[in-house]
């Protein structure tokens, strides 16, 4: 439980500054040193969890690997704080990220278990609402 709430607290500092860089308020350089100062992380992680977050933001494949408990932060914080188009953004990137990894025969069915769970909850059960962008179809219903 301790090891989970640091993890979580060091994400939430390095979330935010990617969203700082996201938001054009400091450079991705700035952003680097900032994670490695607030968090202890590495600049190369912290280079990783910004490339990782901007891939996601705008649904663009990415080629760096995070644990699934990371993966799944990113997923709902994305979700949770800029809403459907770019949660939906974030699973493509993710599937996108899957699929390129399972092409060197490693596994990644945590973070396909991840994707497939989150991809659900936006279909509500009567059909009347789906959303999919790429990997993913869209339909709704009036």
């Amino acid at each position: 439980m301790v090891q989970e709430l640091a993890i979580a607290r060091k994400f939430e500092n390095a979330y935010e500054v990617a969203k700082k860089i996201y938001s054009e308020k400091i450079t991705r350089s700035e952003g680097k040193i900032e994670i490695n100062r607030t968090t202890g992380m590495s600049e190369g992680s912290a280079q990783a969890y910004i490339t990782i977050f901007l891939a996601m933001m705008s649904g663009e494949e990415y080629k760096r690997a995070f644990n699934n408990e990371t993966n799944r932060l990113f997923l709902e914080y994305i979700r949770k704080y800029f809403g459907l188009e770019y949660s939906l953004n974030a699973l493509n990137a993710a599937q996108k990220y899957i699929n390129y990894y399972s092409t060197f025969k490693k596994g990644t069915s945590g973070l396909q278990n991840i994707v497939n769970e989150m991809k659900s909850t936006y279909i509500i059960k009567d059909g009347s609402f789906r959303i999919d962008c790429g990997y993913f179809d869209h339909r709704y219903k009036r």
